[in-house]
């Protein structure tokens, strides 16, 4: 950024009309660049540098893309995006969410698997008392997001927490 600045401030000195409006990526005279100019200009960096050609709005999907995978809440990336909620972002990134869904269940199955090991040891109807539980607990899970296709990734978290926490209570009870 320091390097930016310097030839920045040389192009200034340089130039009897600078206009200055402190932009990272000003015209040659200081004012805000043209798109079609910039356009032109990112594409020169690409080949430049060796890169592959991308639309300079790629960028932005590159960043949002990186911060989901990185496990940043989707909130943080929803207001570095400017996006009007979080449920945007997810729904417009999700093909990040696959990747993600997979680490939930994992986790998900490492929390319950020493609840179905015990389940295994019981008689047949533990078996069918675990599923029946396990079928409501998804059943309410899929009702509730259809309710509010709004809701931010928070409530729905705060939801699935609380349901969590109701079946581990349902499963310890039965098992006593």
């Amino acid at each position: 950024m320091a390097r930016i600045q310097r030839r920045q401030e040389q192009e200034r000195a340089e130039r009897e009309h600078w206009n200055d409006h402190d932009l990272v990526f000003p015209s040659r005279r200081g004012t805000p660049m043209g798109p079609r100019n910039l356009v032109v200009r990112f594409k020169a960096l690409l080949e430049r540098a060796g890169l592959p050609d991308i639309r300079f709005h790629d960028l932005r999907h590159t960043s949002a893309t990186l911060m989901l995978t990185q496990e940043i809440n989707p909130k943080i990336v929803q207001e570095r995006l400017g996006h009007a909620s979080p449920l945007i972002t997810l729904s417009t990134y999700s093909h990040v969410l696959p990747d993600m869904q997979r680490q939930a269940a994992t986790m998900i199955d490492e929390l319950l698997t020493p609840i179905r090991a015990d389940f295994s040891r019981g008689p047949e109807s533990a078996g069918e008392s675990w599923q029946r539980m396990a079928d409501e607990f998804l059943a309410e899970l899929s009702s509730w997001r259809e309710e509010r296709p709004q809701a931010s990734a928070e409530e729905f978290q705060l939801i699935l927490d609380d349901a969590l926490a109701r079946l581990r209570a349902a499963i310890k009870h039965a098992l006593c």
